[in-house]
């Protein structure tokens, strides 16, 4: 086609040939760059009596039959070849290289039969679009049709790439066992309707769960910790300063971190997690209360918190929501301050005046100072992790003296999710709907062993992708150093995370969705008054955290060194507070995910 549109070109060719050909090759071309790409890594495919791949050849003879191929021809022309879920996922590569096959013919000819296919060919290029290919290839999948009667009915309520990895995973079965897809779906269908409980109820359960790294990702973290040592060995032996060997370890370590990471994790595939569709609007089972962790703002400083909320209320308010401002009163030398009364009133009112506008969904939380012996001045409990604890208590029924509580308070004790995030958490819009989607789907569930008092499948809390807030990021000299680009990505795109992709778990980092039951049966009571400073990976760690890659949240970078240095502290402290848990073997705390907690504590 090339040499046809390179000859037109310089001979001016107007012929109605010649027009097609140079006004449109620009789309044949790109469409073949395409298409090339794509077959490098396409599969092994079933073939034809000729001996060429069959899904190409149906193609190649609906685009030959039909003059004007739509979505319901090629449709009705494929449903009767019980195609395999490989052949039903690269039905629109194929048909592209059919078009692509006919518009080559029509250059090597000449006349109206030459103008017809090329006509063709392009047309229903571009027509292509537009088409609606997910409910083509659901419609022409024979698997698809036997999962839809999952006994449970949650495989028509999932999203359809949590579909598309159902169906994947049937092949995987099928493959295996040396069946069919069909018949392997058959046969989760028919496990599932014996199930007794709602999980076993569910086809996907009775599913491969795909490949597993754990030993992979054991060994990575190993070496990551034994290659820096060696290396820090070596020098110290060969330059006989045996000093060297702590000095040198963490820097070394901070260096082959990456490459040995990237070493490892090659060849490991990131899986989404699995959801349902709810279409942005968080349902009555799922009702969620987004809790914006904070201290509370002085008098002049409560619009801004007002108008955050309101922004949150806009990009995610939909459904069962609501928005709490969770605070804490600044550290004191006593449990009360004069400025409290002025505080707490200018809070109460951005509070109504939300409530009045938006009919209601916006509640404030203030616990009361007490002593703490480590900070040694008056201040919320625990922090932040208090404040959730607190929080969690009161939505489960029990008694707590909060300074104050108001607001759109009816119905909270109904709560199913908690979603823990910072005062300066940029929320996308629906990013709340997409991690209670993924909650509610029944493989994520979390279920909780009570001899050892956490939870050993499904994840007691979903942790979003934490990416750097674009203001922020460039708000200072300091910032646009030491922080990465800032913003978030525009489109969905799941990212690697090695615990969730080496072990199926991730760590929490402090912002996440908690399923509030799961918290109060596990958490509750389990460590010691001002012990740890921060508790996010421990947490993470009894809760069983999963880590939603391609749901983003956008948190605040320090613009000043000693704001930078000080919540680093914080975290390092954190980090190395854990080491008593490592070793100290108590029932619960022995099942803790030990080799994560050593590497964060690097």
């Amino acid at each position: 086609m090339r040499k046809k549109y390179t000859k037109a070109l310089r001979a001016h060719d107007d012929t109605a040939l010649g027009e097609w050909l140079c006004d449109n090759f620009y789309l044949l071309e790109r469409e073949g760059r395409g298409v090339l790409s794509q077959l490098k890594t396409a599969p092994a495919l079933p073939l034809d009596a000729d001996g060429v791949v069959r899904i190409y050849a149906l193609c190649l003879r609906a685009v030959r039959e039909h003059a004007d191929l739509s979505e319901q021809i090629l449709e009705s022309g494929l449903q009767q070849a019980g195609l395999c879920s490989a052949e039903v996922e690269l039905v629109p590569l194929f048909l592209r290289a059919a078009l692509l096959h006919t518009a080559r013919l029509g250059c090597e000819e000449t006349g109206e039969p030459a103008v017809q296919r090329l006509s063709h060919a392009v047309l229903t290029l571009r027509a292509m679009q537009d088409w609606d290919f997910d409910m083509l290839l659901e419609s022409l999948s024979p698997v698809e049709q036997i999962l839809m009667r999952d006994p449970e009915g949650i495989y028509p309520q999932m999203d359809e790439t949590t579909r598309f990895c159902y169906r994947r995973l049937t092949a995987q079965a099928a493959r295996n066992a040396g069946i069919t897809e069909q018949e392997a779906a058959c046969a989760a269908l028919s496990q599932a309707q014996a199930g007794e409980t709602p999980g076993e109820r569910h086809v996907g359960a009775w599913l491969p769960s795909g490949p597993s790294y754990r030993r992979r990702g054991k060994t990575a973290l190993l070496m990551e910790a034994l290659f820096p040592l060696l290396v820090a060995l070596c020098t110290a032996i060969l330059t006989r300063a045996w000093y060297l060997v702590p000095l040198l370890y963490f820097p070394v370590w901070e260096i082959l971190r990456y490459p040995i990471e990237a070493a490892f994790s090659s060849g490991v595939a990131v899986r989404p997690m699995h959801r349902l569709n709810l279409e942005g609007m968080i349902p009555e089972e799922g009702a969620t209360l987004i809790a914006v962790s904070t201290l509370l703002p002085g008098a002049s400083q409560a619009r801004k918190l007002g108008q955050h909320l309101e922004q949150l209320w806009r990009t995610n308010g939909h459904g069962s929501v609501k928005i709490c401002v969770l605070a804490d009163l600044k550290g004191a030398q006593s449990p009360t301050m004069p400025q409290d009364t002025s505080d707490l009133a200018a809070s109460r009112r951005e509070i109504e005046q939300l409530n009045r506008r938006h009919n209601g969904g916006f509640v404030l939380i203030v616990r009361e100072r007490s002593y703490s012996r480590t900070q040694e001045e008056y201040t919320g409990a625990e922090r932040k992790r208090g404040a959730i604890e607190a929080l969690i208590r009161y939505l489960r029924g029990e008694e707590v003296p909060f300074r104050a509580l108001c607001g759109d308070t009816d119905g909270l004790q109904n709560t199913k999710y908690v979603l823990a995030l910072d005062a300066d958490t940029v929320l996308p819009l629906d990013a709340a709907s997409q991690l209670v989607a993924a909650a509610m789907h029944p493989l994520n569930r979390p279920v909780v062993d009570e001899k050892k008092g956490i939870v050993t499948q499904g994840y007691g809390i979903l942790v979003p992708r934490v990416e750097t807030e674009l203001f922020s990021a460039g708000a200072t000299g300091f910032s646009r150093v030491m922080a990465d680009a800032g913003g978030l990505v525009a489109y969905d795109t799941a990212a690697a995370e090695r615990y969730q992709d080496f072990f199926g778990r991730s760590i929490f980092s402090g912002k996440g969705l908690i399923d509030v039951d799961v918290f109060y049966r596990v958490l509750l009571g389990v460590f010691e008054p001002e012990s740890v400073l921060s508790h996010d990976i421990l947490e993470g760690g009894f809760l069983r955290a999963g880590f939603v890659s391609d749901v983003q949240v956008a948190d605040g970078f320090p613009g000043r060194e000693g704001a930078y240095l000080d919540r680093m502290h914080r975290w390092v402290r954190g980090d190395w507070q854990h080491l008593p848990f490592l070793i100290r073997r108590k029932k619960s705390i022995s099942h803790l995910p030990a080799l994560p907690l050593l590497s964060q504590g690097h």
